[in-house]
């Protein structure tokens, strides 16, 4: 009875060892490079390339943070301050969580469609919680950013 209490142990301890030792989640960086709004590609979570010579737009960007597993970061590489994304429709969709980063602002404006579009800049979903959005002038939308089920969103510099 003893042996079998050790053994018992031993492989308890085991289990729990290794799953301790589970890899972390390596979030993704999306780094847009084109002030176009371009749907993304056919292949999902390959990068941001939906135009020729691995560009990314702002919308690509968010598709693929969506579909990306962790809080992944969104960022106006080579874009210069006092940019402008012309956004249409529909509305960008936040469904995960991430970090927007435009830098110290605003410093990137998303111009919509117009107030009339009765279209939001950007929308966060529930499983959007605890997202980050900085340094975006979001204009031209009848409403700039609209939290549908997500209950914290941190926006500074906008």
């Amino acid at each position: 009875m003893q042996c079998r209490r050790v053994g018992l142990r031993l492989v308890l301890v085991t289990v729990v060892a290794t799953l301790g030792m589970a890899p972390a989640v390596q979030a993704a960086t999306f780094t847009v490079d084109v002030l176009a709004d371009t749907a993304p590609d056919a292949l999902p979570n390959n990068g941001c390339e939906a135009l020729a010579g691995n560009t990314c737009t702002f919308r690509e960007a968010i598709l693929k943070a969506n579909n990306s597993v962790g809080t992944d970061v969104i960022s106006f590489g080579t874009i210069a301050a006092n940019s402008v994304v012309g956004i249409g429709t529909p509305t960008l969709s936040v469904t995960e969580r991430v970090t927007i980063n435009a830098g110290f602002g605003p410093t990137i404006e998303i111009n919509g469609p117009g107030p009339a579009s009765a279209t939001a800049g950007l929308e966060f979903t529930e499983a959007a919680d605890n997202s980050v959005v900085s340094g975006l002038a979001i204009v031209d939308f009848d409403r700039g950013i609209v939290l549908n089920g997500a209950d914290s969103v941190q926006i500074t510099g906008n």
